[in-house]
């Protein structure tokens, strides 16, 4: 079954209290701009929306924004973002249980949510941004791909993030790292602090991994160690240390 949102603007959906499952053989395709999957249609209520099927947020068409914004969203099939569409995924609740993916496309994860122990976010050539109360339990998998971390998470909420090509990891939320030790290796890359903090625990740097800084003013290590030296690449680049924040320069 496949259902096409081709006008600009288009809502498909649930009203008041009830639950849209999209079948393991089904095919949503939002194809124009503003294309939207949500809830609160004529209605108001607690609509969760559940897909075991396929979503295709395809750009190609419109502006490209695109949303899937329910009060629960639960993603049992697979979720693509595509051909430049910037897709928005954003639930007070949301648990992806298999496969969201984006090529040559801007993925936003935002609200509540879990990428679950059997799940991946896969990213080609494109930016994905985990925004808002997150937990990575899943597996990322980038190539020549951006990063971005915000909201508010601790170190072990990262959770598996595979790399390759020129794929850069950026700290723009609060990271609690309070007894613990954020690792930068030859796994996990360098990360950029870019107007964020990262407060208490250690920080290692070891095969050319390094934490970087943009020139944001707000760049922060809250009594945080970095075991190496403080590198700072670029004209302007800005770091503060507070709290008993140091760095050995070993």
């Amino acid at each position: 079954k496949r259902s096409e949102l081709n006008g600009a603007e288009t809502d498909f959906g649930v009203a008041g209290n009830a639950t849209l499952t999209f079948g393991e053989n089904s095919e949503v395709l939002l194809n124009n701009h503003i294309a939207d999957l949500r809830s609160d249609i004529r209605f108001y209520g607690y609509g969760a929306i559940i897909n075991q099927g396929k979503i295709i947020a395809d750009g190609t068409n419109g502006n490209k924004s695109r949303y899937i914004y329910p009060d629960s969203f639960t993603n049992e099939g697979t979720v693509e973002a595509a051909n430049g569409a910037e897709l928005f995924i954003s639930s007070t609740n949301r648990s992806n249980e298999d496969v969201i993916s984006a090529s040559d496309s801007i993925l936003n994860l935002n609200g509540t949510w879990t990428n679950e122990s059997s799940a991946t976010v896969d990213a080609v050539n494109s930016t994905v941004r985990f925004i808002g109360n997150w937990d990575n339990n899943g597996i990322l998998n980038l190539t020549d791909s951006r990063l971005d971390l915000e909201g508010s998470f601790a170190t072990e909420d990262i959770g598996v993030i595979n790399r390759s090509g020129d794929t850069s990891t950026y700290i723009e939320g609060l990271l609690d790292n309070t007894d613990d030790t954020l690792v930068l290796d030859a796994t996990t890359g360098s990360y950029i602090l870019n107007g964020s903090i990262i407060q208490g625990g250690i920080i290692t740097q070891s095969d050319g991994a390094v934490l970087e800084f943009t020139s944001s003013t707000n760049n922060r290590l809250d009594g945080a160690v970095l075991q190496g030296d403080l590198v700072l690449t670029d004209s302007y680049d800005y770091a503060r240390f507070y709290y008993g924040a140091s760095f050995t320069g070993d």
